[in-house]
């Protein structure tokens, strides 16, 4: 297998490019990555719970994230915060500029 460790930078490109792949993947390990925040690269728990929450809701079927393994609690959470994120069809926005 093919490591990645130290190369993946954008998490929105790189999880929408596996949930494309590999929309059933079960396991996934971002440790070591520039995209995974953690207490060595100076994030606190909060940016690893926001990373978790943002992989786990474009990935439900993930059973275990890095060396953690994915609860249904996170699994519901991570569903309604997707909801309260996700970004309106441009087509259903009307924006007038005064």
């Amino acid at each position: 297998a093919t490591t990645l460790n130290h190369q993946i930078e954008s998490l929105d490109i790189f999880i929408d490019a596996v949930q494309a792949a590999f929309p059933n993947l079960k396991y996934l390990s971002m440790l070591q990555n520039p995209c995974c925040p953690n207490y060595f690269t100076g994030k606190d728990s909060k940016s690893y719970e926001r990373y978790r929450m943002t992989v786990v809701s474009k990935l439900p079927s993930l059973k275990f994230l890095d060396a953690t393994p994915v609860s249904e609690e996170e699994l519901i959470e991570a569903k309604k915060r997707g909801a309260l994120v996700a970004r309106p069809d441009p087509s259903q926005v009307s924006l007038t500029v005064i």
